[in-house]
């Protein structure tokens, strides 16, 4: 499994992906989403995403996160999202996606 930045080709899928979260509201999918769309952006510097891809064989997308500096502080960031698909939760990729974030933000 590889832990990787957020590409444009990754748009759609994550959309899917978000969409299959049970624990998400629809209002709260939207949301998500439009964080995605908002990190694609040219010159974005508010919202960071990791994705949990397993490749076209082992799946494709299987997990993500959102994150960013918190506003009006130094050094300080939020975790905004964070989820995987129902088939491969307890199999440790939101922690993977953690110390990746947290590798990232050293």
């Amino acid at each position: 499994m590889e832990i990787r930045t957020l590409e444009r080709k990754d748009r759609e899928p994550l959309a899917a992906l978000i969409r299959r979260i049970e624990t998400f509201s629809q209002e709260e999918q939207d949301c998500a989403i439009e964080l995605v769309d908002t990190a694609l952006t040219a010159g974005n510097r508010d919202y960071s995403i990791l994705v949990a891809d397993r490749g076209q064989d082992g799946g494709g997308l299987v997990g993500y996160c959102c994150y960013g500096p918190t506003p009006m502080t130094e050094h300080a960031f939020d975790l905004y999202w964070i989820a995987s698909a129902p088939e491969v939760r307890g199999q440790g990729i939101g922690a993977q996606l953690v110390s990746s974030m947290e590798g990232d933000l050293r």
